[in-house]
């Protein structure tokens, strides 16, 4: 995939609606190709307590006139993924008036699914008030208000050492600390400690 947006990127194309303070999700305008790209968005984090005001942060996707913008989840990742969205998600503003309530997105379920707007300009908002996830968004504009054929790719090859009558199971911990455990940049998770803890949330199997 070509260039990976991460939420710490700050606007510099136009005034975004204001995001919360110290949010590490910061918003950005960004511009869609024929081809997928990404949005990672972090919101909140693992010891965060649930407190009376969302965060939040907003992000444009812009494409050329004439083209509508699609958005498909890739990936999704959290401390309290629910589908009624009542502590963190994004929000997809996919109308012709992005002032109305969009798609709300913050359980796995929706992971591989998309959806096509109705103009050329989308806004995503991401929200947090508890807890720590992850929402990987791939987006790219489509001439005919339909999806495009989705991306095939490739799964990774990982090696790992695991005991004698190893099975890819995740132990029943794992939907609590998965996002801890599947961490790419975790020193506390190898790759053999992910594999006996929670090789299938963390797609080693």
């Amino acid at each position: 995939m070509k260039n990976l947006l991460t939420s710490t990127l700050t606007n510099e194309k136009k005034t975004l609606p204001k995001s919360s303070e110290n949010s590490k999700c910061r918003g950005a305008t960004v511009s869609a190709t024929q081809e997928y790209q990404d949005l990672l968005i972090t919101l909140g984090n693992v010891n965060k307590a649930e407190e009376e005001e969302f965060k939040q942060c907003f992000f444009w996707i812009e494409s050329p006139p004439n083209t509508q913008l699609e958005v498909r989840v890739a990936g999704l990742n959290g401390t309290y993924p629910n589908d009624g969205c009542p502590y963190a998600g994004v929000e997809l503003k996919m109308r012709r008036d992005p002032r109305l309530t969009g798609r709300r997105i913050c359980s796995d379920s929706f992971v591989g699914r998309s959806w096509v707007s109705k103009t050329n300009r989308t806004v995503v908002m991401g929200f947090s008030n508890k807890g720590l996830t992850t929402i990987q968004l791939q987006y790219r504009f489509v001439t005919d208000g339909k999806p495009g054929p989705t991306p095939s790719t490739p799964k990774p090859k990982f090696t790992f050492n695991t005991p004698r009558g190893w099975k890819c199971e995740d132990q029943s911990i794992c939907n609590i600390i998965k996002s801890t455990v599947c961490d790419p940049k975790s020193l506390t998770y190898d790759m053999d400690k992910k594999a006996r803890t929670c090789p299938k949330a963390c797609g080693l199997c």
